[in-house]
């Protein structure tokens, strides 16, 4: 064989060698995630960290951002403009700051169609349900994690799915839909465990009891509420507000389950987190769940005190579902202090609001205060209505769950949670031992294309030797 077929052939095998070696390493790389592409960039990882940042310390992560932007910003990169007003949405929806967040969600989608980028446009769709959902306004919420999940679909855009999946399992609890509730709560779950995602898995767990709350399955709650917190607790950074909306649904369980001193331990708490993460949507729900507690206690005060606190700072960061709630417990302390016409008229409102903002889950309570307020005030034919609304709507909603198949789901998500720590290891073990194995292919292979491209060079530059026969 002369020397040009053997060049042929070396440099043949060693292309076909980088070939395999791109794929191998790009086999994790197949989801699509523009962002990712920052992460070739030392810079790029920076704008990571910070947006990570903005859930534990938004103060900092502000300080950090401006200081990206004057050192490194480049102004030509798309993606890196997308994740700046990301970053800044992260900031500002951390600090209940939800206009200024939902500016920068705008701006994410004006540049997404006006460069026909429909993955901005997710990214935008993903945050508005976000900011709909603190608000209260599940309607629109509900609207733009369904925008979210399919265009995210168009693109094959895994995480994001995931993400409006697990919004929009909030969602469906609000309004009583609690089987596909809980379907999409496993369907965001299985993602972020395959993708090892401690904090989104945790505030699975979180909101998960808050299904159950809904249902009043008060027992089955607690049980969630105790994984939630182990879960919580061990996340590498303590989030003040996940900790605190865990401990705020304990207390409620713990009240329900006619244990006072635990619930009032559990609300001091989460009141102490909350004051302390300095997250006005997390202080108005202690506020309105304080005045929960007080006129399940009868000191009819202390509740209207708390749920005037809760209205106005319900009305100040434009969260309808709170200022219901709180505007229904006020009602029913004006009721309880004498003024019957005036709170009746006030729980009627509620009622209205509910009906328009579509809060199922809430007329089970308003349905129970009109009964009571009519009792009170001793006119009983529409004490009867509404207690007969009031039953007629446990009935249906028993029903609907039957119909749904919920037991089977919940059965489905309890088997799930028992063998996360067990999956967790595994998968653990699983990944290092696949990049072990991967690492040792990426090294045989290069190994070979060095030995290669030495015998290569070595035939370039020795002279051929010439063999004689003896004659």
């Amino acid at each position: 064989m002369n020397l040009k077929k053997i060049t042929i052939i070396i440099t043949f095998i060693i292309l076909t060698i980088c070939n395999s070696l791109q794929i191998v390493q790009a086999q994790t790389a197949t989801e699509f995630d523009p962002l990712a592409t920052l992460g070739d960039l030392p810079r790029g990882k920076n704008l990571f960290e910070i947006i990570k940042l903005a859930r534990l310390n938004s103060k900092l992560a502000r300080e950090k951002l401006d200081s990206y932007v004057k050192k490194s910003y480049d102004n030509d990169n798309f993606v890196e403009q997308i994740a700046i007003h990301l970053a800044n949405f992260a900031i500002y929806e951390n600090q209940s700051n939800i206009a200024h967040a939902e500016k920068h969600l705008i701006e994410i989608h004006s540049l997404g169609v006006q460069y026909s980028e429909d993955w901005a446009i997710v990214k935008s769709h993903e945050g508005r349900a976000k900011l709909y959902l603190r608000r209260g306004d599940f309607k629109n919420a509900m609207i733009y994690a369904n925008k979210s999940i399919e265009l995210a679909a168009s693109l094959n855009y895994l995480s994001v799915i995931a993400s409006s999946t697990a919004t929009r399992a909030i969602l469906h609890g609000k309004i009583g839909n609690h089987a596909q509730a809980i379907a999409d709560s496993l369907a965001a779950l299985e993602y972020f465990e395959r993708n090892n995602d401690e904090f989104r898995i945790s505030t699975v767990y979180v909101n998960i009891v808050t299904l159950f709350l809904y249902k009043r399955d008060y027992a089955t709650a607690l049980k969630y509420s105790d994984k939630a917190i182990t879960t919580v607790e061990a996340l590498p950074h303590k989030n003040l507000r996940l900790s605190a909306g865990n401990y705020i649904n304990r207390a409620i369980i713990l009240g329900y389950l006619d244990r006072p001193e635990e619930e009032l331990e559990a609300f001091i708490l989460a009141q102490n987190l909350a004051l302390k993460s300095k997250n006005k949507e997390l202080i108005t729900t202690i506020y309105a769940n304080l005045s929960d507690y007080f006129l399940r206690h009868k000191n009819y005060q202390l509740t209207k005190i708390r749920a005037n606190q809760c209205i106005e700072s319900a009305e100040n960061i434009k969260n309808i579902d709170l200022a219901i709630v709180c505007g229904l417990n006020s009602a029913m302390a004006i009721v309880m202090l004498g003024d019957q016409e005036a709170g009746i008229k006030a729980l009627h409102f509620g009622h209205d609001r509910i009906i328009e903002e579509n809060l199922n889950n809430l007329f089970h309570d308003v349905y129970q205060m009109l009964a009571s307020a009519y009792e009170y005030n001793h006119d009983y034919q529409n004490a009867f209505i509404w207690f007969k609304k009031f039953h007629e709507n446990q009935i249906n909603q028993i029903e609907k769950d039957r119909a749904e198949t919920f037991q089977e789901l919940q059965t489905t998500y309890q088997a799930r949670v028992e063998k996360t720590d067990h999956d967790k290891v595994i998968r653990q073990n699983d990944m290092a031992s696949d990049q072990l194995k991967q690492e040792n292919y990426i090294d045989q292979l290069w190994m070979i294309i060095s030995i290669l491209a030495i015998t290569l060079l070595f035939s370039f530059f020795t002279p051929p030797i010439r063999f004689s026969r003896n004659k």
